[in-house]
């Protein structure tokens, strides 16, 4: 026999309800606090007390979230890579022509750099003495070679890309140079034209795989 719950009970799953979202709308402002510290002040000065107070709670609350200053950057470096990992899914713009899918591509990641270039800086200071930065920066670097492998796999598979190509290895290849170089440009002031960078680039990345009737935008 089905009853209803009784007042009480149903009052306690609405409070869990509401302090569940009301936490994941503290984690979430504290994520973007930190964001605005870290890319203010870098990480060693910036101060879990100041990350706290511009996101309008105490530094329990902070402790209630995160273990450490490293895991909230862990976190807000996480939220970086995914809005990277989503703006580089470009299959749907141009799904017959696969180089148009590169240079659309290439110029939104250098888009997204430059918007993060400060988070992007600090990580790679600290992804080789922290273990938890590198986890993510690999993690993040991982989603985007699989994704770029598996696209040079169905081009290899309908006979658009060179099939004695590596996929992974050619993935992990181009995800290095685009990055390293995006870093010197963003991070290190390396002077740059960036229509003719993102240019040589698609061209660099079409060549490399041997992509078949590649038309590229001048």
């Amino acid at each position: 026999m089905n009853e209803k719950a009784p007042a009480t009970t149903r009052t306690r799953r609405s409070g869990a309800a509401s302090a569940v979202v009301r936490d994941e709308r503290v984690r979430c402002q504290l994520i973007s606090s930190a964001k605005v510290v870290f890319e203010r002040d870098g990480f060693h000065d910036a101060r879990i007390v100041d990350i706290a107070s511009s996101a309008k709670v105490g530094v329990g609350t902070f402790y209630r979230h995160f273990e450490s200053k490293v895991s909230v950057f862990c976190a807000v470096i996480a939220q970086t890579f995914d809005e990277i990992h989503v703006g580089g899914a470009t299959r749907a713009l141009e799904p017959d022509n696969p180089a148009l899918q590169i240079e659309h591509a290439n110029r939104r990641y250098f888009e997204q750099y430059r918007s993060a270039a400060r988070l992007h800086s600090l990580l790679e200071q600290l992804a080789p003495d922290e273990p938890q930065c590198r986890e993510i920066y690999l993690s993040g670097r991982n989603r985007a070679v699989e994704r770029i492998a598996r696209s040079i796999r169905a081009l290899q598979d309908t006979g658009r890309a060179n099939p004695d190509l590596d996929a992974i290895h050619a993935a992990r290849l181009l995800v290095s140079m685009t990055n390293d170089y995006a870093h010197m440009c963003f991070c290190l002031g390396e002077p740059f034209d960036e229509e003719i960078a993102i240019r040589v680039l698609n061209r660099l990345w079409i060549d490399g795989i041997g992509l078949v009737a590649a038309p590229i935008t001048p």
